[in-house]
């Protein structure tokens, strides 16, 4: 405020505390009370919704031509770089899959949750045997070393204190 007064001085001008008092009581204005925010809500609003119709049905034709691409990608996919590392991995950690029909986003996030698990493994010292894909075995020891590590620290704070 005071570098205001200095500038409204300087400048022998009243107007600018003219704005300064205007914003005041503008925003004074806006403040509201708190009678304003107490409601008596005595029921509950309900909302209909409408019913959404059925899609119609797709004519065999649309449905050969999605089956196509769906083939063309899947195909693309097994020939590809990336696809034959996923299936390499799956392989290396004994990760099952279906050979003949490959779904192949389930497969990629089940390789890389197991390679992260594998990691976080790795990091906390625990050493996995990777010839039995086993995800539920891993989780339950990297949390049972998680709660080792913390009952640890927790023993290692009471002792100081």
């Amino acid at each position: 405020m005071s570098a205001i007064k200095n500038l409204s001085i300087k400048t022998n001008s009243k107007s600018f505390f003219d704005i300064i008092d205007s914003c005041k009581q503008y925003f004074a204005n806006m403040i509201p009370s708190k009678k304003e925010h107490e409601t008596n809500i005595h029921t509950i609003p309900f909302y209909k919704l409408k019913a959404v119709t059925p899609v119609e049905e797709f004519s065999e034709e649309i449905k050969a031509t999605f089956g196509n691409m769906a083939k063309r990608v899947y195909l693309r996919m097994l020939e590809s770089e990336r696809g034959q590392d996923i299936l390499s991995k799956a392989k290396k950690y004994n990760i099952p899959y279906n050979k003949s029909d490959i779904s192949w986003l389930r497969l990629i996030d089940e390789v890389d949750g197991y390679e992260a698990m594998l990691r976080e493994a790795d990091e906390s010292g625990i050493t996995w045997d990777i010839s039995e894909y086993d995800p539920a075995g891993l989780r339950q020891a990297l949390d049972d070393n998680l709660h080792l590590c913390l009952k640890e620290k927790r023993e290692m704070y009471w002792d100081r204190y």
